[in-house]
């Protein structure tokens, strides 16, 4: 069997065959290099996912393909109600919960609102059109919209773990919350692309995602009312989602 018919027979292993293959190469080549040079390649890391995408469709569907998976992130025509959600659900959880857990600190992001814009703006094409756009649709067709959801949301949060090795940093949180965080932003985002057929949409909320924790300054002890809001919009979330919720479909 051709490369072509293998991708196109299967273009989600694909993706994730070469969104892994070269997040772990960009990984493996920074012991040493210095923090500038490290930074470059972090730069190019949270890109892969889109280069991912492309090579794949690419490979499977050619330009036309290519054209179809780039347009999706540029289709603002939804409901004006998908906005909000995907603007302030994140948003309200870490108000609830820093309130519940003795108050909420605001502030500004803390390289500065230009900077923080244009690194936000890499980060969410990077992702967005890789991990949504390719990876969390097709698996849908395979898995069912919640199990979709959950098989990609896993993947998802394992693939920031190389992303901090290449910065030569821990992860910011427990890998454990950033696991059930992840899980519980991919039920959102199933949602969004569901009832949205846009792209978009999963950027805004991963905009928001990043805008909202950059600007809220929670204490250790909101973990866990955080933990809860997010399992409460992961339940409300999946009770919208399109069925099938779960398949298994080789």
């Amino acid at each position: 069997m051709s490369l072509e018919k293998r991708v196109r027979r299967d273009p989600l292993a694909a993706f994730l065959v070469v969104v892994w293959a070269l997040t772990i190469s960009l990984a493996a080549i920074t012991r040493g290099i210095g923090e500038e040079r490290a930074y470059g390649l972090f730069t190019l890391a949270v890109m892969t996912p889109l280069a991912a995408a492309i090579i794949v469709v690419g490979v499977g569907e050619g330009r036309v393909g290519i054209g179809a998976l780039l347009r999706s992130g540029l289709r603002w025509r939804f409901a004006p109600r998908w906005y909000v959600v995907a603007a302030l659900a994140i948003g309200a959880v870490y108000l609830v919960a820093g309130a519940v857990a003795g108050g909420v600190e605001l502030g500004a992001p803390s390289q500065g609102l230009g900077p923080f814009a244009l690194r936000q703006a890499q980060i969410i094409v990077g992702e967005e059109l890789g991990w949504r756009g390719l990876a969390l649709a097709r698996a849908r067709e395979r898995l069912g919209s919640l199990g979709a959801a959950l098989a990609i949301g896993a993947q998802h949060a394992l693939w920031h773990v190389p992303l901090y090795l290449i910065l030569g940093r821990a992860l910011p949180v427990p890998f454990w919350f950033l696991l059930a965080s992840a899980l519980t932003w991919s039920v959102l985002w199933m949602l969004l692309l569901a009832r949205t057929g846009s792209v978009l949409a999963c950027m805004v909320l991963h905009l928001s995602i990043n805008t909202w924790a950059a600007v809220i300054d929670l204490p250790a002890e909101a973990l866990g009312p955080v933990l809860a809001g997010y399992a409460l919009l992961a339940v409300g979330a999946a009770a919208l989602l399109p069925r099938p919720l779960v398949r298994f479909h080789v």
